[in-house]
């Protein structure tokens, strides 16, 4: 009996452990640090640094103390066959594992698509994920982890200067 119980919180914490991964980590972890990928990473500790540099707005600290992290994923001028199927496998990723479409948005050539896993409160979700591709080739994908507001997001995208974050204003409805 001993070793049942064993086994099962073995298991348990295990399941624990992977369900912490994001979107990034769980599809595109080969990707990060290689030749012609850029990526970054901002933890849960910068983005409270993040909140004592802005001191206009009690809402925006609001937003950052329920984050858990943000990564990002880009390729710029890559082979339009490789741009195409990264695109497709995050699509497919997305799909499987629930992920609800938010936004889809064609501009000059170039692809916007939000997708977001639902949380147990109304207008809020546990993950947000923006991919970016089409135009020159480029290929993006970034997540956001915590307790989400869209609202409180889209404020926030405003204060920080990062590639590809200014399109989340267009999900604020």
């Amino acid at each position: 009996m001993k070793k049942i119980i064993t086994i099962l919180l073995l298991v348990f914490n295990l399941s624990f452990v992977f369900a912490q991964r994001d979107f990034i980590d769980r599809h595109f972890d080969e990707y990060m640090g290689q030749e012609g990928f850029t990526s970054l990473s901002i933890s849960r500790s910068m983005f409270s640094l993040f909140a004592d540099i802005d001191e206009e707005s009690e809402d925006v600290e609001k937003a950052i103390s329920r984050l858990t992290g943000l990564k990002m994923l880009a390729a710029k001028e890559m082979d339009y066959t490789a741009s195409k199927s990264l695109w497709r496998k995050a699509i497919r990723s997305l799909e499987q594992e629930g992920f609800e479409e938010l936004l889809n948005m064609v501009e000059d050539g170039e692809e916007v698509s939000f997708y977001g896993k639902k949380s147990r409160v109304a207008g809020r979700v546990t993950e947000l994920v923006m991919l970016v591709g089409g135009r020159n080739n480029n290929f993006l994908v970034l997540t956001i982890t915590g307790d989400i507001s869209l609202k409180e997001i889209a404020k926030l995208t405003r204060n920080m200067d990062i590639e590809g974050l200014d399109k989340i204003e267009g999900i604020e409805e």
